[in-house]
């Protein structure tokens, strides 16, 4: 057996790698060809596990702004001040008490809530981060039963969702997410392969011997 390569580490949460972004890729094109390749599953459920501390991490982060929904002063909406209605919806879930302790143990389930039912100013919340919010609590259920063609649609969908104003994953990457999910739609499997960890890359291009000739000849 290989051994796993290190994961990079970043302040409080360990930052996606270029590397791990391609392996979801690597490991889905190994996948289709040998779907009970063991060595694969057990990667890609390391991953998934990744992107669900990462979401949530950047979930429970957005959520700081809850109170003022991001207006940052006293703001009135339906004749109400924005912290008395976001309040009430606090009070409502049960977590007004120890607000600033609950967040940080906040549910995909119970982000997905706050950002529908809360009071938003344009750039912050909302539904987009609710988007993201529900796609975390989906992969996280595709996770709980090891159901790997849902765990790579559903990291798939993660890559691609937006918050207000660019991808939520971009400040939760090494690499320039947005530039390489532009080359990625474009890659063949060499490619893939050849931006993965060495382990993906080299059952990646033992199961793909032929068509990887190919490519390299074309």
């Amino acid at each position: 057996m290989k051994k796993k390569p290190k994961l990079i580490k970043c302040h409080k949460i360990e930052k996606l790698t270029w590397c791990e972004f391609y392996d979801v890729y690597g490991i889905s094109l190994i996948l289709e060809k040998d779907p009970t390749n063991r060595y694969c599953q057990s990667r890609l459920l390391e991953l998934a596990d990744k992107y669900i501390k990462i979401t949530n991490y950047a979930l429970r982060c957005e959520l700081r702004h809850f109170i003022d929904g991001g207006y940052c002063g006293h703001r009135r909406s339906k004749g109400y001040y924005v912290e008395d209605l976001n309040n009430f919806v606090l009070q409502k879930l049960g977590l007004k008490v120890n607000w600033s302790r609950k967040r940080l143990k906040l549910t995909s389930s119970q982000a997905w809530m706050l950002f529908l039912k809360g009071t938003w100013a344009y750039s912050y919340g909302g539904r987009k981060w609710g988007k993201i919010a529900r796609a975390c609590e989906e992969l996280e259920s595709a996770r709980r039963y090891s159901s790997y063609k849902l765990i790579l649609e559903r990291i798939d969908r993660l890559n691609d969702l937006e918050h207000n104003n660019a991808l939520y994953l971009k400040d939760h990457t090494t690499f320039d997410i947005q530039e390489h999910l532009t080359r990625k739609a474009i890659a063949n499997p060499l490619q893939i392969f050849d931006n993965c960890h060495s382990d993906i890359k080299d059952i990646g291009k033992e199961l793909y011997d032929s068509r990887i000739r190919e490519y390299a000849t074309a």
